[in-house]
């Protein structure tokens, strides 16, 4: 996963493996406000991996969450000011093995196609 903060953009370069078939594709996240990863559960979050042995990561499942489907946010509990402003309303769940990476973006590219996923 490439993060470039500047043109707030989530690029993955994803090697797709169907029999014996082995095809390299681009998904990219355009106009990114918030991302969140979360490793694993909270009882085996400080298990990594063995870089010698774990040589790539399972893109398991891509979701699309629409507001009709579901009101998901993620937001602190702090009193601090930066809490209460920093809320975020992502859209996109990644499933990587165990863990789980969430997206707020208005819009992905895949195959030089750009699809919205958020009107603002």
């Amino acid at each position: 996963m490439q993060v470039d903060l500047l043109n707030d953009t989530l690029t993955f370069n994803i090697e797709i493996h169907k029999n014996d078939y082995t095809d390299f594709q681009t998904l990219k996240f355009i106009d990114v406000s918030a991302f969140y990863y979360v490793k694993d559960n909270l009882e085996n979050r400080f298990n990594f991996y063995d870089r010698e042995k774990v040589y790539y990561l399972e893109m398991t499942t891509i979701d699309h969450v629409e507001k009709k489907k579901c009101d998901f946010q993620i937001k602190s509990t702090s009193d601090e000011e930066w809490g209460e402003n920093h809320t975020t309303d992502a859209n996109v769940v990644i499933e990587i093995w165990d863990s789980v990476l969430f997206i707020e973006a208005r819009r992905v590219e895949v195959e030089n196609q750009v699809f919205d996923l958020k009107q603002i």
